[in-house]
């Protein structure tokens, strides 16, 4: 019995250390879907698909250039046209990006 018992903890701490070194991985979604963005229209940017992540640094390039820290964000775009949106997570001492564009649509 406490053969196995040192089996599985020694699998646990395997498992662990495993996922410690792990670089995160940056993803975000948007709500409403990125195909129905109107402007005047509040939209939430979250970063639910990011894996390893810790802290979240958003950009967004457009008419009008912000930033904002946190796992989601809110933006109301007054003016169609694309926008860049630029996404750093950092987790476990390491970080990743990910950029998309956006069209908002009038």
């Amino acid at each position: 019995m406490t053969k196995y018992l040192l089996y599985a903890l020694l699998l646990v701490s395997l498992l662990y250390l495993e996922s410690c070194g792990r670089k995160p991985y940056a993803c975000f979604m948007t709500e409403p879907d990125e195909e129905e963005i109107h402007v005047n229209q509040p939209v939430t940017f979250y970063a639910g698909c990011s894996i390893n992540a810790e802290t979240f640094f958003w950009e967004f390039y457009g008419n009008d250039d912000s930033t904002d820290y946190g796992y989601s964000t809110t933006r109301t775009f007054y003016t169609p046209g694309q926008v860049k949106v630029f996404l750093i997570v950092v987790g476990q001492g390491k970080s990743t990006a990910t950029e998309r564009y956006i069209t908002v649509q009038p």
